[in-house]
């Protein structure tokens, strides 16, 4: 008996260590804090993490073709100041969340192709994108914060709140929710699973490795984008 709860405790721990070290955590919180499962503290870590976990899932749909990304940072912070640029340039609300993405898109297709090819290695590309990236925030930006004031509709898109749930908890859910279905029912999410999985049989299964990699950096570079908007509309 002991001997089976030792190899279950093994095999639990081997195999969930982060899930064991979170969950650990959360006891050590709540044994010290007595308010840390406050509803009101529940729903503030929901909304900071809201933003990691774009980037997580951008950098998930890089790993999955066996690739890295070191740029979704510089990303996201130039979509942030794109967008909050623009809507105080006047281009509105719709055109500024657009094109913020569609910058984000941009940036990973370049990865792309500098990794696919130019054949420059994932990390060199991804690192070289960060510089540039963040060297062009600051030349947008002149070096200074981007304030927001008097937005309503944009600062509801993160900082509002629909039936109690916080809107960009609700975006975060509904975006994994589209990205775990196409992953595993859309040929292309199998495609990107291949890529990684043999890269060689994958292109002699007929399988176009190179546009497996161009939607993985494509999805990372928008959902970068997405975050770096759902910043703006949060830290104003």
């Amino acid at each position: 008996m002991a001997a089976s709860a030792y190899h279950f405790a093994r095999h639990a721990v081997r195999n969930y260590f982060v899930a064991t070290i979170m969950v650990l955590t959360i006891v050590v919180f709540c044994l010290t804090c007595p308010n840390f499962f406050s509803l009101g503290n529940l729903l503030d870590i929901t909304k900071q993490g809201g933003l990691l976990s774009l980037l997580a899932l951008a950098l998930t749909m890089v790993l999955i073709v066996g690739g890295m990304d070191m740029s979704v940072g510089a990303i996201y912070d130039i979509c942030t100041n794109f967008c909050a640029g623009m809507i105080i340039n006047g281009y509105g609300l719709v055109l500024s969340v657009a094109i913020s993405a569609a910058a984000g898109i941009g940036f990973g297709i370049f990865n792309m192709i500098m990794i696919v090819f130019v054949r420059v290695p994932p990390f060199i590309a991804t690192v070289g994108t960060m510089f540039v990236v963040t060297g062009l925030t600051f030349a947008y930006n002149k070096g200074q914060s981007i304030l927001l004031s008097n937005q309503p509709d944009f600062f509801a898109l993160a900082q509002g709140a629909t039936c109690g749930v916080p809107n960009i908890v609700i975006i975060v859910a509904v975006v994994t929710a589209i990205l775990a279905v196409c992953m595993r029912r859309f040929r292309f999410g199998l495609y990107m699973y291949a890529t990684c999985g043999n890269p060689m049989a994958a292109k002699a299964a007929g399988i176009n490795t190179a546009l497996a990699q161009l939607i993985a950096y494509g999805m990372s570079g928008f959902l970068s984008g997405l975050g770096g908007v759902l910043a703006a509309s949060y830290s104003s």
